[in-house]
């Protein structure tokens, strides 16, 4: 349960934030937003520390595993050492391939994304100072895994199914938090200045 209210982020806030940093050329950035938000990763101790040798895409080991989907393989967690995410069909994984193509093409071998938490954090603000929101606007990274599991959980997920793929040990403390987004989400009024923009499709 996080120390203090987070705001889950709308799922239609994150895909604004994803095509903006697509316009600015940011694929690394639109990468990171989508990955935080559909696999519910958390930033420092598993989002940034991930590393080129640490993902499976999606096919690249269907000849031994039989599974259409890929992995990505967590070192460090919150709740324990060496952890693994499923990677689905989706927005996230399709940016995530054009990004490592876009890596391997460099010749990159190493971190996965190539900044830390502090750039992070000015890049996601100035995102959002320029789709208009306050300075005062409720939104952290952070809100970006508070809302993923929100919007499953609204969408019908069950919780045994949202604990698991966002790694919490406990259903009971997934409840929680889910639960309480839901109900800050349903009270959250977004900016007036956002009700007007329409979301396309992000191109991957």
């Amino acid at each position: 349960v996080p120390a203090k209210p987070t705001i889950p982020m709308p799922k239609g806030l994150m895909l604004l934030m994803v095509e903006w940093f697509l316009q600015e050329n940011d694929l690394e950035m639109a990468t990171i937003v989508s990955l935080s938000f559909e696999l519910m990763l958390r930033t420092q101790s598993e989002l940034l520390g991930l590393r080129m040798n640490d993902i499976r895409l999606p096919g690249t080991a269907q000849g031994w595993t039989g599974s259409k989907f890929g992995s990505m393989h967590l070192r460090d967690t919150k709740t324990r050492d060496y952890d693994s995410v499923t990677l689905r069909p989706g927005l996230s994984t399709s940016l995530l391939k054009r990004w490592i193509k876009l890596q391997r093409q460099q010749g990159v071998q190493g971190k996965l994304f190539t900044f830390g938490a502090t750039t992070y954090r000015r890049r996601f603000r100035r995102c959002l100072a320029d789709l208009g929101l306050p300075e005062d606007h409720p939104y952290t990274p952070y809100s970006l895994r508070h809302g993923g599991a929100t919007h499953l959980h609204m969408s019908g997920t069950p919780i045994a199914e949202i604990a698991s793929r966002g790694r919490w040990r406990r259903h009971n403390t997934c409840e929680r938090y889910v639960s309480s987004g839901r109900a800050m989400l349903a009270s959250a009024n977004l900016p007036e200045c956002l009700k007007g923009l329409e979301i396309g499709r992000a191109h991957v």
